[in-house]
């Protein structure tokens, strides 16, 4: 994630913001991570970008839902968002995914790798993630399509 923490990964940024070229030359500014930073801008193949991550992060500092947050955990992808922001209603912290503190860059940085560095947290919130979804997104029959549209079944 940087230096300080020395966790081998990759990122995929998807979606662009205002931000987007800041945070593009503070990555091209270090070499390290311009090597494991992805900026992939607006895309239309989300769901297969969901169902190929790991892990699923928002850091938006005001988000009213976190929609996509709720989009990984039908697809069963443990998450990690800003807590005091509105995404409490898609992250039971814990069970699903992990709320880090609003602009705290090491506290994210510390919930990600506690969710990359284990392969059986990852598993264990990944299929509360799916739970959760089944439980307070949709009926199972919308949820059962959902899941077809992105080519992936509840047994996975």
């Amino acid at each position: 994630l940087n230096e300080k923490y020395n966790f081998p990964c990759t990122a995929l940024i998807v979606g662009d913001g205002p931000q987007r070229d800041k945070i593009s030359k503070l990555v091209t500014a270090n070499s390290k991570l311009s090597s494991v930073v992805n900026f992939l801008g607006f895309r239309r193949d989300v769901p297969e970008i969901l169902v190929a991550s790991d892990l699923v992060v928002l850091t938006s500092k005001t988000e009213g839902f976190g929609m996509v947050l709720a989009e990984a955990n039908m697809l069963g992808r443990p998450v990690v968002g800003p807590n005091k922001t509105g995404v409490e209603g898609v992250i039971e912290h814990g069970i699903n995914g992990l709320l880090f503190e609003n602009d705290s860059a090491d506290d994210f940085c510390q919930k990600v790798i506690a969710i990359l560095s284990d392969q059986e947290i990852q598993k264990a919130m990944g299929d509360a993630a799916r739970n959760y979804a089944r439980e307070h997104f949709m009926q199972d029959i919308l949820l059962g399509q959902l899941l077809s549209l992105y080519n992936v079944s509840f047994d996975k």
